[in-house]
Parts: C-alpha cells; structure tokens; sequence
C-alpha cells in the first residue's frame, strides 16, 4: 500500500519557517508590508515555486533602504542551521512506524526543487521515503507517474487539489492535514474527506 505525502503545513511547518524567512528580509531594510505583497504576487506569478534570491530582487528594486547583499548572506546562513525543529517528533514517529508496517511511502510536493530538497534532507525527513517527487505545475502530472491504485491514501492540505485528485482518482484514499494553519482560512468545499490537524490522526485511519 502506498501512502502518498504533501510536504508544506502537512509534515513540514511551513508557516514557521516563512515567519523566520520574511524576518531577515525586514532585517535587511524592507518594510513587513512589501515583503508580504510581493511574497504573494511573485509566488502568483511562479505558481508556488519560492526562489529567496529572486523575492530579494525584487525587493531591491521596491526600496534603496534594502540590503540584498545582507539579506542573502543570512540567508546563507540560516540554510545551514538546524531544520529539524520544522518537523514535530510525533511526525517522526508515524512515519516509522509506517515504514515497519510496510507501507511505501512516497512524498509529493509543489514548489522550487532546491528548496524543497533542502528542506527534506535538512529535516531529516528524507530517509522515511522510497520516492520523492518535486513539481511545479501542479500534482496530478506526477501522480500518473505515480500511478496509485484503490487502497492508496494521499495526505494533503490544499483543498482545491484534493478536489481535482477525487475527480482523477476517485478511489484513492485521501485525508486533509494542516499543522500549522487554521482551516477557515481557506475556501473549503463540501467534500467528504476527514481534515485533521495532528500527524498522530493518521494512524485512526491509515491501518
């Protein structure tokens, strides 16, 4: 049986770390106000794909008061530190216990290749999967790679793709997590699949 995982606000506590990454930007001379509007329309404009390099351009360009050079080198550095306090320890133990039950494990996430591997290996993370996908355009491509069969189970935290994964696969299992992010934020539609809000939750439906 495979379990198929989303990364960000799913495993990963992703709000966390964008709090962290939008502090040394404001650090470095941009004001709290331009970091979130052009946060939100470069990643409209990628589709998701983050690149920190590319938002403190655009940055630099918005503000003389901003520093890139700064910014990148703390960025630098904030790369090397530690990224395992982005994962909870209950998380670590589900996902091994998965792995001892025999599950394959596969992880599924949207977003820049470099971050998003940066973030699973430095997590720790990486070592519970057998595959691990990164795309940008969306999932559905990847999951015909995938190719998931009646049984399967898909954790994720977007509603919009829950909905059109039921609508390509209608018999894949699937279940709604988000660690770190309030549900009524989002546009909900009716659609009978459990939202949860603890890793610990998977185990009362994934046996």
């Amino acid at each position: 049986m495979k379990i198929i995982f989303d990364l960000d606000h799913t495993l990963f506590k992703t709000a966390l770390f964008k709090e962290e990454l939008f502090d040394i930007l404001v650090k470095n001379g941009a004001s709290r106000e331009d970091v979130l509007e052009t946060y939100k329309v470069y990643r409209d404009k990628v589709g998701g794909a983050y690149d920190f390099a590319a938002h403190a351009d655009i940055l630099s360009g918005n503000s003389v008061d901003f520093s890139k050079e700064g910014a990148l080198r703390e960025w630098n550095d904030f790369l090397r530190g530690d990224f395992t306090r982005y994962v909870d320890r209950e998380a670590f133990k589900v996902l091994e216990s998965f792995k001892n039950k025999g599950f394959e494990l596969i992880l599924l996430t949207k977003g820049h290749s470099d971050l998003q591997s940066h973030k699973m290996k430095k997590s720790g993370l990486d070592v519970f999967f057998d595959e691990i996908h990164i795309c940008q355009d969306g999932k559905l491509p990847a999951l015909e790679k995938i190719q998931p069969q009646a049984g399967d189970w898909m954790v994720n935290d977007t509603w919009k793709e829950a909905v059109e994964t039921r609508k390509e696969y209608p018999e894949l299992n699937q279940l709604l997590l988000k660690i770190d992010d309030n549900w009524q934020q989002q546009n909900q539609t009716e659609i009978d699949i459990p939202k949860l809000s603890s890793i610990s939750e998977l185990s009362e439906y994934i046996k």
